[in-house]
């Protein structure tokens, strides 16, 4: 994932970003969730007074949810990144970083048999990943701004894939 680190991201949020990363990388996904839900508090009171460190938000969301998504909290990770993608109309934000939030969200999605909304999302991510613009290209109007979370409900047993995603998995799998 990149993250928004320069200059113009406050010294609080760099700090914590950094110690989100460093608490994941030793396996310690609690206190990293902790540390991530700090780091989006921190970013939203930022956000009241400089209404231009949007991307600091949504870059602590994407963190967050990835990490919940990780401990298996699909609820609470959808939460996130619905939350995360209400802000898609932002001049700030870099269509790549809402591409990989719409993939993480579209893979919620399809493990709990979403499949609409899940190709939905998937699709847009697709569209975002494979266009010939440079990966700094910001985003256009908002696309699913009325997304709202689907109130999923908890997984008690490994996802399971449709017969026709099976089968394309075959058959790619032959061609290589």
């Amino acid at each position: 994932m990149s993250l928004n680190l320069d200059h113009n991201t406050p010294t609080v949020l760099n700090v914590l970003i950094e110690r989100i990363q460093n608490l994941k990388k030793s396996g310690k996904f609690e206190d990293a969730i902790r540390a991530a839900e700090t780091a989006v508090e921190s970013a939203r009171r930022l956000i009241e007074d400089r209404p231009d460190q949007i991307i600091n938000l949504v870059t602590c969301l994407e963190l967050l949810g990835n990490l919940l998504r990780i401990c298996g909290k699909e609820m609470e990770s959808e939460a996130i990144y619905v939350e995360a993608l209400s802000y898609e109309g932002s001049e700030k934000i870099e269509m790549r970083q809402l591409a990989r939030i719409k993939s993480n969200l579209a893979c919620i999605y399809d493990n709990n048999n979403l499949n609409d909304e899940a190709i939905i999302l998937y699709n847009q991510a697709i569209d975002t990943f494979s266009s010939p613009q440079t990966p700094s290209r910001r985003c256009p109007r908002p696309q699913i701004s009325k997304l709202k979370p689907q109130n999923l409900k908890p997984q008690t047993s490994t996802p399971q894939f449709s017969h026709s995603s099976l089968t394309e998995l075959k058959n790619l799998k032959s061609q290589v």
